[in-house]
C-alpha cells in the first residue's frame, strides 16, 4: 500500500482533467498500488512521468499498450507485481483490443 496524501493526489488529478466522480474512484484504486512503485507515484504527484520496468514489461509500454495515462499504467504495474503469472497474459492482449475495449484513444482520465 503507498503512502500518500489524499490532497495532493486529488489536486494532482484536477490539474490532469479528471472528473470528481473519477477522482474519487481514482483515489481509492491509487491506495492499492503496490509499494515498490512509491518513487514512481512520487514523482507522479510532483509531475514526473518515471519508468519503471518489471520482467521485461515496462510502464511506457503499458502506456503505450493500453493508450492510458501514468496513473492507470500504475495500476497495470502494480496488478503485474502483484500477480506475476499475469504478465503472460498482458503480453498476449493486442493493442488493438484494448483501444477498442475502451472505445478509442483514451489518455488521461480512464
Amino acid at each position: 500500500m503507498l503512502k500518500f496524501s489524499k490532497e495532493k493526489a486529488r489536486q494532482r488529478l484536477m490539474a490532469l482533467g479528471y472528473s470528481p466522480a473519477l477522482m474519487e474512484l481514482e483515489l481509492s484504486a491509487i491506495a492499492n498500488i503496490h509499494p515498490d512503485l512509491q518513487a514512481v507515484f512520487d514523482a507522479w504527484l510532483s509531475g514526473q512521468d518515471l519508468d519503471f520496468e518489471f520482467k521485461g514489461i515496462s510502464l511506457s509500454k503499458i502506456k503505450e499498450k493500453e493508450c492510458c495515462d501514468q496513473i492507470n499504467a500504475l495500476s497495470t504495474m502494480s496488478m503485474l507485481i502483484n500477480d506475476p503469472s499475469s504478465i503472460g497474459l498482458f503480453e498476449s492482449v493486442s493493442a488493438d483490443l484494448f483501444r477498442r475495449k475502451c472505445g478509442g484513444h483514451r489518455m488521461g482520465a480512464a
